[in-house]
C-alpha cells in the first residue's frame, strides 16, 4: 500500500487565544484526511527522553475533510517597500532561520538589497556548491 503525503501550513506562524488562524492542505492523492488542533507537550521523540506528548484541544475544526491536491509553490518571496531603513550606514546584523532544501539549485537568496549591476547592498544567499567551506561558500553576504 503506498503511503500518501500531507502537507499543511498555517497563514500565521503564531497566534493568541481568539485569534482565527487559517489552515491549507495539500495531499499527493484524493481521499480524505483527519485535522485535530494539539497542545504539544513534548516533542522529545528519543526513546531515552520524556516521550512525545500531546493533548488534543476541541475546536470547530477538528473533524475529516476531503483531501485534494493543490500545488505549493516553493520559492515565494515577499518584496518589502524600501524607505531608506533597509540601507543601513553602519555594522548590522541579518537574522534568518533556514531549511534550505534544494541547494544544489544554485545560488537562491534568502533575504537581499542587492543590485548586481551596481554591485552594491547585501545579499545573504544560498551558495550554488550548497556546501559549508568554512570560507562563506554556504552563506554569502556583500556589502557595499
Amino acid at each position: 500500500m503506498r503511503k500518501t503525503s500531507i502537507r499543511g501550513y498555517s497563514d500565521v506562524p503564531s497566534a493568541a487565544p481568539g485569534e482565527r488562524v487559517r489552515f491549507f492542505v495539500s495531499a499527493d492523492e484524493p481521499g480524505r484526511y483527519r485535522a485535530d488542533v494539539v497542545r504539544l507537550v513534548c516533542g522529545d521523540t528519543n526513546p531515552q527522553g520524556p516521550g512525545f506528548k500531546e493533548i488534543a484541544v476541541d475546536t470547530a475544526v477538528s473533524g475529516e475533510y476531503p483531501a485534494r491536491f493543490q500545488p505549493i509553490h516553493a520559492g515565494s518571496h515577499v518584496l518589502v517597500e524600501d524607505g531608506g531603513g533597509l540601507h543601513p550606514s553602519g555594522t548590522f546584523t541579518l537574522h534568518v532561520y533556514v531549511h534550505a532544501t534544494t541547494p544544489a539549485k544554485g545560488a537562491q537568496g534568502i533575504l537581499t538589497r542587492w543590485s548586481a549591476a551596481r554591485q552594491a547592498g547585501y545579499a545573504l544567499v544560498v551558495d550554488r556548491d550548497g556546501r559549508r567551506t568554512g570560507e562563506g561558500r554556504e552563506l554569502l553576504c556583500r556589502g557595499n
